[in-house]
């Protein structure tokens, strides 16, 4: 048991078993948001989705398409639906179900960046699944220059689950629904529910 997981207040989310392996991270990182989804839900985002959507009826939202590459020389392919920057949805008020931050938010240097924006398109019962990287075991933003160096791409914050946490309350239209350990020594995830118009 982490020092982290007293602030677990949510239910216990039915994940595919898999080994915490590298290649698995990002299935089980996916499993974690898809389980929040509700079966009224109708549009689904998934904001900073790049190659691959949390499930493939989201509707990914990235500001890059098509095959990039970091100074560092590592590549990428981003296939969203709507090429758009996630500060600047465009989506009506209060028009999407769900929307899904996969190792989005921590690009950005305050959540007040971006959460307003998200919560703005987020229907009021709507859910918000946040996951980013546990700074306590990856690397820090200052580190990864080093590790990744894409053109703007570099983390811009750093999170555990608890400063994610108290970052967040600053949005009291969002209700805590879960917050756990999504990877152990990876990530850290919240979900979080729209409870009145913003």
């Amino acid at each position: 048991m982490t020092s982290d997981t007293w602030i677990d207040v949510g239910r216990i989310c039915a994940l595919t078993p898999l080994e915490d392996t590298v290649a698995d991270r990002p299935t089980i990182q996916r499993a974690y948001a898809a389980a929040w989804r509700t079966p009224s839900c109708k549009v689904a985002l998934d904001l900073g989705c790049g190659a691959a959507k949390v499930l493939p009826d989201f509707v990914g939202v990235d500001h890059h398409r098509g095959v990039w590459e970091s100074r560092a020389g590592l590549r990428w392919i981003a296939r969203p639906d709507a090429q758009a920057d996630v500060r600047c949805l465009p989506f009506p008020d209060e028009s999407v179900d769900f929307v899904a931050a996969l190792h989005a938010l921590e690009h950005f240097w305050h959540p007040r960046e971006v959460i307003p924006e998200w919560s703005r398109v987020l229907r009021v019962g709507g859910r918000l699944a946040i996951i980013v990287p546990d700074y306590r075991y990856t690397f820090s933003c200052r580190d990864e220059a080093q590790q990744q160096g894409g053109p703007g791409e570099c983390h811009k914050r750093d999170f555990t689950l608890i400063s994610l946490c108290v970052d967040m309350w600053e949005f009291p239209c969002l209700e805590l629904l879960d917050a756990r350990v999504v990877c152990p020594q990876w990530s850290v995830g919240t979900v979080w529910e729209k409870r009145w118009h913003v």
